[in-house]
């Protein structure tokens, strides 16, 4: 059950790489927005 979850973290991680290199731009928006909302979100807590 574990090696499953290995294989599709791998797998999830090789498609978000080159999705990533594909839409750089975007992906990189998302990125940073998301994490600075996290942060924020941590700040108000």
């Amino acid at each position: 059950m574990k090696e499953k979850y290995v294989v599709l973290t791998i797998f999830v991680v090789i498609i978000a790489h080159v999705y990533g290199r594909l839409v750089v731009i975007p992906y990189i928006i998302i990125y940073y927005g998301l994490t600075f909302f996290l942060s924020m979100l941590y700040l108000s807590l």
